[in-house]
């Protein structure tokens, strides 16, 4: 017998055999599915390094953590419970699943950090963000490898990875700690959970709608010359002057 409520601050309680073969499959899948992104990266990536393709780890991961949260805090969405193999399959995989997720964020935190600082050019490119939004490129200043879009999206979503992390460690285990300390962390999970959710939409948005052929770059790392002279000339300016 395990106990397979535990997390998210609920009660533990008893159930039979919490994985499933749905749960099982999900597993497999899970992991499979982060060795071919992997292996797809290693094949493109130009230098011996895992900064092109470890957003694998924490975004896959994010994933299913907000389908699964999702599905635990709205009874009405508890239906997605059935991608992981049912509710008890669900609450064991998602502070598990949490743990993989916390690895995944300090990878990539260490393998990006260094190049996620502003500088002048970057607080320019702030300066000039609404000319950005409206696609008058001519006005925006010349970005590097990253824009300062980028970087402040990079430093709000690792904020928002410790929240999670922190939060959802103390809610794995409720039993040490006092009602109001959970019902505290429980209220600050769930909105950092809305925060990220949204931020993943509104990263998916301009990886694909606004501005075409970023996705591929943030799957495989690689982009085609043209758009990297588009949207990055700086660092296209230094990888041809090399």
């Amino acid at each position: 017998m395990l106990p397979c409520s535990r997390g998210l601050g609920l009660q533990p309680r008893k159930c039979a055999v919490p994985f499933g073969p749905g749960g099982l499959a999900f597993i497999a899948l899970y992991l499979l599915s982060l060795l071919a992104i992997g292996w797809w990266g290693r094949r493109a990536r130009q230098e011996d390094t895992l900064q092109d393709f470890y957003l694998a780890g924490p975004g896959v991961g994010f994933v299913v953590l907000l389908l699964t949260g999702l599905a635990f805090s709205y009874p009405s969405l508890f239906w997605l419970t059935t991608l992981v193999g049912g509710g008890p399959a669900a609450r064991v995989l998602h502070p598990q699943i949490g743990a993989v997720f916390a690895v995944g964020l300090l990878v990539m935190f260490v393998l990006w950090v260094r190049d996620m600082f502003l500088d002048a050019p970057d607080r320019q490119w702030l300066g000039a963000i609404k000319h950005y939004a409206a696609h008058e490129h001519d006005k925006v200043p010349p970005a590097g490898k990253y824009n300062a879009g980028q970087k402040l999206f990079f430093w709000l979503q690792s904020l928002l990875g410790v929240v999670f992390v922190a939060t959802g460690l103390l809610l794995w285990f409720p039993e040490s700690f006092s009602a109001g300390l959970l019902n505290t962390m429980r209220l600050l999970h769930y909105a950092a959970t809305l925060a990220g959710g949204l931020l993943l939409i509104v990263h998916v948005y301009l990886g694909t709608v606004a501005y075409p052929g970023t996705a591929r770059g943030m799957v495989d790392g690689k982009v085609t010359t043209t758009w990297a002279r588009f949207h990055h000339p700086r660092w296209s300016g230094d990888r041809v002057n090399r």
